[in-house]
Parts: structure tokens; C-alpha cells; sequence
């Protein structure tokens, strides 16, 4: 097991505190339905390709100096509000670009 420890910029959150982030805990128990949504290839690219990723795209094409990927990352987590996500067994609320570059150093190891 891995051993962690927290920072200032963690929120704890509890187990009970998880449907506040997501609908997937009642719908894991099936205390709120849910419907598979069938997506166009239309809505897919609107998703992905305007909604999700555009904004970075546009960025990209309109920066005159050369793109690296760490532009891209350093650009997609500016705005950025806290996300969930787990350290061992605990739940913390913290910026995604700290769970990214935890996420990345467990990749290289």
C-alpha cells in the first residue's frame, strides 16, 4: 500500500459526500434511474470536438510560437474548478492538474 499524505490544496470527502459529485452512487443503487443515451456521430464530434476540446484546438491554432503538449495541459487545467479523486483509500476534492501530475508520476515509475 502506498503512502500518502495531505496537502493543504485536499478537501477531504467522505463516502456519504460522494453523491454531491455524481449520479453514479444512486444509480449504483438503484435508488435513480438510468437511461442509455444513444449519441449521434454528430453529437459526438459537437461534444468532443467543440465543447470539450475545441476551445484548446482554437487556442492552439491561433498561438504563433510553437505548441508543446505541456502548453495544452498548462491550458486545459487554468480554468479548472476542484475534481474528486482517491489517494489509497481516501476520497480528496483538489485541482485537477494535482491529480494529473500524481497521475503522470505514477505512470513513469
Amino acid at each position: 500500500m502506498e503512502a500518502h499524505s495531505k496537502t493543504m490544496n485536499q478537501t477531504p470527502v467522505s463516502l456519504n459526500d460522494l453523491p454531491r459529485f455524481s449520479e453514479w452512487p444512486a444509480r449504483l443503487l438503484g435508488t435513480s434511474p438510468w437511461e442509455l443515451r444513444h449519441k449521434t456521430p454528430a453529437a459526438l464530434a459537437r461534444e468532443y470536438g467543440v465543447e470539450k476540446w475545441g476551445r484548446l484546438l482554437e487556442r492552439a491554432e491561433h498561438t504563433k510560437e510553437k505548441v508543446s503538449v505541456a502548453d495544452v495541459i498548462r491550458w486545459e487545467f487554468e480554468a479548472s474548478t476542484p475534481g474528486l479523486s482517491t489517494i489509497g483509500s481516501d476520497w480528496v476534492l483538489e485541482h485537477p492538474r494535482t491529480i494529473h501530475h500524481r497521475y503522470v508520476s505514477k505512470l513513469r515509475r
